[in-house]
Formats: C-alpha cells, structure tokens, sequence
C-alpha cells in the first residue's frame, strides 16, 4: 500500500535471535500487491544473501540492515517502514467490496517458530 509499481518489495521486520519475519511482493500496474514469497522466518544473513539489485526494501527492520544491503538494493522512504492503520484499512475496504470478508472466529495467529521456552523444553525432552 504504500509502494509503486516496479521492481520487488520486501517487508523485513526483527524476529529477535538474528532472524527476521520477510516477505516479497511484487506491485502491479494497477496498484495491488502479489506476494512472490511467502511470510517467513528466516536468518539475516541469509536473507541479505537472497536480495539482489533493484529489489526494495521496507519494514521496521530497514534502518538496523541498511547498510548492509547489497548494492542497488532500495529502501523506501524512512516514513514508510512502520506498518500504519491507514494502509489495512485501505486494504481491508478493497477486500470488502471485493466481497471477500472473514469471521472474526476465524481469525488466527501465524505462529512462525516455538517460543523461547518450548525450544528449551524441546531441547531438554530430546537430551
């Protein structure tokens, strides 16, 4: 929502741990995002190594990793990296007269990985 059309935008966010919830989309013509990777929870550095000139980068993770993008990487404008109300409210109106809506008993949480002390737990049961 608050990108142009061109090349690919990833939406980078700190998981803590020297990882980070990522995500690619590409923008068409017509404004809409089509997501070309899926959310997912990856290292930094190996995200970094996956970026490639052209590609655009925004979320709250921008300004901690900027330095390190690879060359002809872009980040968007610093006003754009934190999530906003405005944008899901703009993308939730498209979806309504769109006539796709969702039950609030079906909304859920997208756990990527355990919590802290279920990895410790895991740990512990298969020691």
């Amino acid at each position: 929502e608050n990108s142009h059309p061109g090349p690919p935008l990833w939406c980078v966010m700190d998981a803590g741990r020297e990882q980070c919830f990522t995500a690619r989309y590409s923008i068409t013509e017509q404004g809409r995002q089509e997501q070309t990777i899926e959310p997912q929870i990856m290292e930094i550095k190996k995200w970094l190594q996956i970026v490639v000139p052209g590609d655009r980068i925004t979320g709250p993770l921008t300004p901690a990793i900027a330095e390190r993008l690879p060359a002809g990487a872009e980040t968007l404008s610093a006003e754009n990296w934190l999530p906003r109300a405005e944008f899901v409210a703009r993308v939730g109106i498209r979806k309504f007269q769109q006539g796709q809506t969702a039950s609030l008993w079906e909304f859920s949480p997208h756990y990527y990985r355990l919590s802290a002390a279920e990895e410790k737990q895991q740990a512990a049961d298969h020691s």
